[in-house]
């Protein structure tokens, strides 16, 4: 009996890994988790993979969209969005009162893959802090600050169905 492909809405990566390997498209690689493209499966790929781009990028952009309009609902004056640096990316910079919060925002549209605060690792934790450090000089702020963490999770009508806020997440 032919192995049925899970729809895209069901599961997307799941979808796409089914495509990938009926279509004969890649062999897996001796790297776990890896694939090696065949040939005339590239063009493909790369159409599927734009798509799964685009999906993630608009998730992340809704999710900070959300945060910024309830930070500014509770008072906080954004500042900045999308601040980069060689360290990294500062997603909101924000001011409340006199202390400026650089805040972490991780959007899912579901817990399968863990919690959107499980993302913060001890390496990303510290991209941020050196972010902000650099903010710090470029802008000549030597007052309080902080960092905080909000986390969304999207169901399938990107209604927001979970919200954390965790003030000075990362110390």
């Amino acid at each position: 009996m032919a192995k049925s492909i899970t729809t895209r809405a069901e599961d997307y990566s799941k979808w796409y890994n089914d495509i990938v390997e009926k279509a004969n498209m890649a062999e897996h690689s001796a790297v776990r988790g890896c694939m090696v493209i065949k040939p005339h499966g590239y063009a493909i790929w790369e159409k599927m993979q734009a798509s799964l781009d685009k999906m993630f990028k608009d998730t992340g952009q809704d999710g900070e969209y959300i945060a910024a309009a309830y930070l500014e609902k509770e008072g906080y004056k954004i500042l900045a969005r999308n601040f980069h640096t060689r360290q990294g990316e500062l997603d909101i910079v924000c001011q409340f009162n006199e202390e400026l919060v650089f805040v972490e925002v991780k959007t899912r549209h579901n817990d399968k893959y863990g919690l959107p605060e499980e993302s913060m690792t001890e390496a990303k934790k510290r991209k941020i802090l050196l972010a902000a450090q650099y903010y710090l000089q470029q802008v000549s702020f030597s007052g309080p600050w902080r960092c905080d963490f909000i986390g969304i999770i999207m169901g399938d009508n990107d209604e927001v169905t979970e919200f954390t806020h965790i003030p000075n997440a990362i110390e």
